[in-house]
């Protein structure tokens, strides 16, 4: 009966500090990324979406010319892109801190 009790309160310390590990990890990527890409009021996501075709290359992996990109400078040298609306909004993250086995273990799951 003794037994019982402690490997339930071992079981329930263990799933405490997990969570609190967890909770801990999400302040610390908090703090690294500096919740920019979830900023949207002074910097609200725009309206005009370009084509996501625009940011891969065809099949030959042909590149721009010199002379189009200093076009395309010229012609949009006071714009921006906004590159949020087309990020991950969780992706997976890793630390300098996590074990190796930890990455292993996410990036062969998918």
């Amino acid at each position: 009966m003794v037994a019982t009790r402690k490997a339930k309160q071992n079981w329930q310390l263990v799933a405490n500090l997990k969570e609190e590990e967890q909770m801990m990890n999400k302040r610390l990527i908090r703090v690294e990324r500096r919740a920019s890409e979830l900023d949207t009021t002074e910097m609200p996501i725009s309206d005009k979406l370009i084509d996501w075709r625009e940011f891969n290359t065809n099949l030959y992996s042909t590149q721009h010319t010199f002379n189009e990109i200093i076009h395309l400078i010229k012609e949009n040298k006071d714009e921006r892109i906004d590159l949020r609306p087309y990020m991950i909004i969780e992706p997976f993250v890793c630390m300098t801190t996590d074990k190796m086995q930890k990455v292993l273990d996410i990036y062969r799951m998918n």
